[in-house]
């Protein structure tokens, strides 16, 4: 049950009464016992404890880099413990990540002990910031993809601001004009080494006989890309959107794309029908200084 517990803690969980992420907004205010390697949740918003909430969760989503695992890229004993009570007791256990399906994925999967073929744990999987989703059994059953048109102008923008350009393929590579220290910023992150394609490589993405491009990434000086983020969303205004993950990395996603269309197609597989409520604005709410992408954290099950 504690590993359960602290893998409710550490994700959005979806139960017969709805999804709940961590938190003050989503919770009422979340104190962690890191003694016991759970939490507790008080009375509020969640309505009920964790203890009570464990024994009927439905399901379990969780971001990947710094939830599953920690700064070094590690999946930690007592968290790979959570994972593998959680998916010993049927709960779905479903990676939500903008990462791809990179060796990460493989590595993970035998540290868990899991040996059949797929891209998840024991459900679906969320991949590339809700573009790609694959059932248990690897198979794509969602593939959102950039225009041409937004290939071209990002081409165009990266090559006369001098920026390093990336692009996640249909083909689960990443590749580039050419590679450098920006570009490999990526390779820590066990992701696809970026391939030097060349400028006429990148100009041909989404072509016929060509893969697709789910997104791409402008990499560089924090404050080269903070000064031309808003250039970047006029240029691209109404065909694609521009969101921030991280430090020293700008991501252009297929117009109104997020992670949360990639949970509520992967609840889907999971035959779970929910009703996922949108905010007011952009689906990047919460926001923090350094990360716009962020988890559902209510969930209605009919």
């Amino acid at each position: 049950m504690r590993g359960i517990l602290a893998a409710v803690a550490a994700a959005t969980v979806c139960d017969a009464a709805g999804a709940f992420a961590p938190g003050p907004a989503a919770l009422g205010g979340m104190r962690r016992d890191t003694r016991a390697r759970c939490c507790s949740v008080p009375r509020g918003r969640a309505g009920c404890a964790l203890a009570r909430l464990a024994a009927r969760v439905r399901c379990i989503f969780s971001d990947v880099d710094g939830t599953l695992l920690d700064k070094q890229h590690r999946l930690q004993p007592e968290t790979r413990q959570a994972i593998v009570d959680a998916m010993a007791a049927g709960i779905p256990f479903v990676m939500a990540t903008g990462k791809s399906r990179g060796p990460w994925v493989q590595d993970l999967r035998r540290e868990l002990g899991i040996v059949e073929k797929g891209y998840g744990l024991n459900g679906p999987g969320v991949f590339i910031q809700g573009l790609l989703v694959c059932d248990k059994h690897g198979t794509p059953v969602q593939q959102l993809t950039l225009s041409p048109d937004v290939i071209a102008e990002m081409n165009a923008f990266a090559a006369q601001r001098q920026i390093a350009l990336v692009a996640y393929t249909s083909d689960d590579r990443i590749v580039c004009a050419k590679r450098d220290r920006h570009t490999d910023q990526i390779i820590p992150f066990n992701e696809p080494v970026p391939e030097a394609i060349g400028d006429a490589g990148m100009a041909s993405l989404a072509s016929p006989g060509q893969p697709s491009v789910y997104k791409m990434m402008l990499m560089g000086e924090e404050r080269i890309l903070a000064e031309t983020r808003a250039d970047l969303e006029q240029a691209l205004a109404q065909i694609a959107t521009v969101t921030k993950a991280m430090d020293d990395m700008l991501e252009i996603l297929p117009l109104g794309a997020s992670k949360w269309s990639g949970v509520s197609k992967g609840l889907g597989t999971l035959a779970l029908l929910c009703v996922l409520p949108r905010p007011p604005s952009e689906p990047s709410l919460p926001k923090s200084p350094l990360r716009e992408s962020w988890d559902p954290y209510a969930v209605t099950f009919c």
